[in-house]
């Protein structure tokens, strides 16, 4: 199982030495002093090790990795379902963010039904045709497809140290000589900090374009903003949010009932759970080189203020201390 290790984790050490060195700062000595030591590296350990394992990555075939600015995201490529096709893996601060967020097609050969991920379409020209720059490639573009359609996904990650911002544009294109009805479907399940059953949504615009996910513990929130009126881009033809991350997927995919659309529906704006959404766009695609024959969405979604995996830990961790410390001041007063 492949673990980004970025530079900033040297940050555990360094905080273990602080930590290790403030009983002597606050005048502790001997057993006292010894025992507090040893809390603090095993508090700042367990911390390390938390958050490497929120770093460990899926252990997936057909993975493409992109990253810029210390943020690394993972799209699986592959063809075969689960896991779906997207982004799998957003690493932001030390901490996953996101459990998914997958384009699913409808079954072309009718209006109404099942849908399908896209990459179950297989790859057009393959593995190889994955255009993936490197040496620190913050870009993917693949198009799969088959003898009736294709459909081009590109991705642009752009990273801070406490937030991240993805670009997506999808171009979906008729290959045959008659006209073609489709349906896509993108559905988004972020678990900022990895607290996926804190979050509240609230999705807004006109028509309704835009989900925010905010995380019900933190400061940290997520946007996922459908952009029309960019390169031929369509507004959503409906939408859902709910807040089980189960709910609008088993629809959509068919597993509780035959998916017919989304139900323009949404939870109270207060309530936490594990937050989920989906955009959906419905169109008849003109024959193959004709006016219309492509539909393109194009969506963005921004993360931001993301807190460091230690600030909290080290914030406990000073407060037993200085709790601890009390009692000795409180006596020496006395005597």
């Amino acid at each position: 199982m492949p673990v980004v290790i970025k530079k900033s984790d040297n940050g555990f050490v360094d905080a273990t030495r602080k930590l290790i060195c403030l009983p002597s700062h606050l005048g502790l000595v001997g057993a006292q002093r010894d025992a507090l030591r040893r809390a603090a590296v095993t508090a700042t350990a367990a911390a390390a090790a938390a958050a490497f394992s929120f770093t460990s990555l899926p252990a997936q075939g057909a993975v493409q990795t992109i990253n810029n600015g210390g943020v690394t995201a993972q799209i699986n490529t592959g063809t075969s379902t689960p896991p779906a096709e997207g982004l799998d893996s957003l690493i932001v601060g030390g901490v996953q963010q996101i459990g998914q967020q997958t384009v699913y097609f409808r079954d072309t050969s009718t209006t109404t039904g099942n849908t399908a991920p896209i990459n179950t379409l297989g790859i057009i020209g393959g593995p190889t045709a994955i255009n993936n720059t490197a040496p620190a490639p913050s870009t993917l573009d693949v198009t799969y497809g088959n003898t009736t359609l294709s459909i081009e996904t590109v991705y642009g990650l752009s990273g801070t140290s406490n937030g991240a911002s993805m670009t997506e544009t999808i171009t979906a294109t008729n290959l045959t000589g008659s006209s073609l009805p489709l349906t896509l479907v993108e559905y988004s399940n972020f678990t900022l900090n990895n607290q996926p059953s804190n979050s509240t949504i609230q999705l807004s615009g006109t028509p309704t374009n835009t989900a925010t996910q905010y995380d019900g513990q933190a400061s940290s929130t997520a946007t996922m903003e459908n952009q029309p009126n960019t390169g031929g881009a369509t507004n959503p033809s409906y939408y859902q949010a709910d807040l089980d991350n189960s709910t609008i997927l088993n629809e959509i995919t068919g597993m509780s009932s035959t998916f017919t659309h989304l139900t323009d529906t949404a939870p109270s704006t207060t309530t936490e759970g594990n937050a989920s959404y989906a955009f959906e766009w419905d169109a008849t695609l003109a024959a193959s080189g004709n006016t219309g024959s492509s539909l393109i969405l194009s969506t963005n979604w921004t993360l931001s203020n993301v807190p460091e995996p230690m600030s909290a830990t080290m914030i406990v961790g000073l407060a037993a201390m200085w709790s601890m410390r009390r009692p000795r001041r409180s006596a020496a007063v006395a005597s």
